[in-house]
């Protein structure tokens, strides 16, 4: 396992603001939770847009993250390929992911919709059904033509050489990991019901995000209009802080088992 490099945090966190998110999530009869990659640092897996993170070192990175990028160029498609097979198998789930498998537990957890790609909140327990990957994941192989898909693992065992650039064992065309790239579509059936789940949960709950990429980052609007209650726990601010009742910027790992009321020393 990968030794965690933990971001460096300016804590806000005032004692009334972690009381009032207790107070609304040990009320709550429903919590819709939405997460991003900071749930996921204290896993050891890096974010994109944070002081550290991955987009922020590499900027080029990100400029062919892009869909047209990699159907364009078969390069990149084996960059993608080879970058990508086995790489979140050693990571384990975080404090953070524990925190949110007992709200499940304790029947509270309505919904958790991520845009992370790496399975940690199923690793940790919560059942697929509660979890909607807004991004895709890691798992799986998909045509970019057809409806085909299969787990990466077994396309891995036919791949000749690292330089693989492998395709739909239907159509012939070319495949990529079920991960969403920039210029995809995300899917809306996917996208309305987290939609809803913030609109009619008792509270919505923010969690490790900077809340920059939309589609996803208009569940708190929304909530807000629906006169739902907002949270959001991250370790920095966001420009969409003020769409929210409680803000706490410090570490998940530290409060987010604290407002939930879980104890860590039994997770």
């Amino acid at each position: 396992m990968r030794i965690p490099r933990l971001p460096i945090i300016r804590e806000h966190v005032t004692d009334e603001a972690v009381a009032e998110a207790k107070r609304l999530i040990d009320r709550a009869l429903s919590v819709t939770v939405l997460t991003g990659a900071g749930i996921s640092t204290d896993s050891g897996i890096p974010d994109f847009r944070g002081t550290d993170g991955i987009w922020t070192k590499n900027p080029d990175l990100e400029a062919t993250s892009g869909f047209s990028s990699f159907v364009s160029d078969v390069n990149i498609r084996r960059r993608q390929w080879n970058g990508t097979l086995g790489l979140m198998d050693e990571y384990e789930p975080s404090v953070g992911h524990k925190a949110l498998k007992y709200l499940d537990v304790i029947g509270k957890l309505k919904l958790i919709a991520t845009t992370n790609v790496d399975g940690l909140h199923q690793k940790a327990g919560v059942s697929d059904d509660k979890v909607i990957e807004l991004h895709g994941n890691l798992r799986n192989t998909i045509c970019i033509s057809c409806d085909w898909s299969e787990p990466r693992e077994l396309t891995a065992e036919r791949a000749p050489s690292e330089n693989y650039d492998p395709r739909c064992l239907e159509c012939g065309d070319i495949t990529q990991v079920s991960a969403v790239m920039f210029g995809q579509m995300l899917n809306m059936d996917d996208l309305e019901r987290c939609f809803q789940a913030a609109e009619t949960a008792s509270v919505l709950l923010v969690v490790g995000t900077s809340l920059v990429v939309p589609p996803s980052n208009r569940m708190p609007m929304l909530a807000r209009e629906a006169g739902v209650p907002t949270i959001l726990l991250n370790n920095q601010s966001t420009e969409m802080d003020r769409h929210f009742d409680v803000r706490l910027r410090s570490s998940i790992a530290k409060w987010l088992p604290e407002i939930v009321g879980m104890n860590v020393d039994s997770a």
